[in-house]
């Protein structure tokens, strides 16, 4: 009997032999959807009176793993889902230091399957020993994604599976006002300067009457 454990369909043909006190005295090979074969016409003794044992044995098959039950002559392939290192990469891109703890998600086709917090400071990090394989052949699409860091957007490259954290600087509105005290009317134009850390960033002009301005985002 032939025993298929997931892998891909259709199968390949394998080769099945039969083995006579460890010595090979037949061969049969099944094709896809074939799981049974009888070797018949089989001597039960040697000519000594002894008892003939009878096993079994496969030619190797790619990307299975095989095993044998000999009472029953049974023989199943469990399908290799292989294993894999799957590394990942940390960028950090502005924000003050240290740096917080972050959580890395693995996704296995969409699907959490692991989630380590990585201390502060780490760059990388390697998931080790994960399947390369579904049990029905197809190839796992590996993914990340982090849990929600305060104060940073993160940016995914799925294809080196690097996660970037750029430090949200935030935006804000800043008002500012214009007074007169005594002189002529009209007044004339002015320009206000909007200094960032002393280093002027915008400028506007006010003409006769505007008194209020609000510099945005």
């Amino acid at each position: 009997t032939k025993v298929w454990d997931g892998g891909k369909t259709p199968r390949d043909p394998v080769t099945i032999n039969l083995l006579a006190d460890g010595d090979i005295v037949g061969s049969f090979v099944m094709n896809d959807g074939v799981t049974t074969h009888t070797f018949t016409g089989l001597p039960v003794k040697k000519g000594n009176g002894t008892a003939i044992v009878y096993t079994i044995s496969e030619n190797p098959v790619t990307g299975y793993i095989t095993t044998y039950n000999q009472s029953t002559f049974t023989v199943t392939n469990k399908f290799d889902v292989g294993k894999k290192n799957i590394p990942v990469t940390k960028v950090w891109v502005g924000g003050p230091s240290p740096k917080p703890a972050v959580t890395i998600n693995l996704l296995a086709d969409g699907v959490k399957v692991d989630a380590p917090l990585l201390p502060s400071g780490t760059l990388t990090y390697t998931f080790t020993n994960k399947p390369i394989y579904k049990s029905n052949g197809d190839l796992i699409v590996y993914t990340i994604s982090e849990d929600t860091v305060a104060g940073y957007s993160p940016t995914y490259d799925q294809t080196t599976l690097t996660v970037t954290n750029n430090y949200d600087v935030g935006k804000k509105d800043i008002p500012v006002t214009k007074v007169w005290l005594g002189g002529p009317s009209p007044r004339p134009s002015v320009t206000i300067n909007l200094l960032a850390d002393g280093v002027e960033v915008k400028e506007f002009e006010m003409v006769n009457g505007v008194t209020t301005h609000t510099f945005t985002n």
